[in-house]
């Protein structure tokens, strides 16, 4: 029973990272302290709860390729914490 509920977890939470997309808000992303930033090359994100491991592909944005990743709007939008591990109580 448990390992069915575990892989019904997993199964959902999968369908609820695709249905999310990839977090892409356009070529450009104008940030409210005036700064504009590009669209880089997308990166993948391990991230890992009691459900199982997943791999999230997700747009982030920076200045330029091979610099800093300022901002990753899917991360924010979901609330995603910065280690690749679900939060836990």
């Amino acid at each position: 029973m448990l390992t069915r509920l575990l892989a019904l977890g997993h199964d959902l939470l999968k369908a609820f990272f695709t249905a999310s997309g990839d977090g892409d808000v356009g070529e450009h992303w104008d940030l409210e302290d005036g700064r504009i930033l590009k669209r880089l090359e997308p990166r993948p994100r391990a991230y890992r709860s009691l459900f199982g491991e997943f791999e999230i592909h997700r747009v982030v944005y920076g200045q330029r390729e091979g610099q800093r990743i300022e901002a990753i709007p899917l991360d924010t939008h979901l609330k995603l914490p910065e280690t690749c591990t679900s939060y836990r109580r």
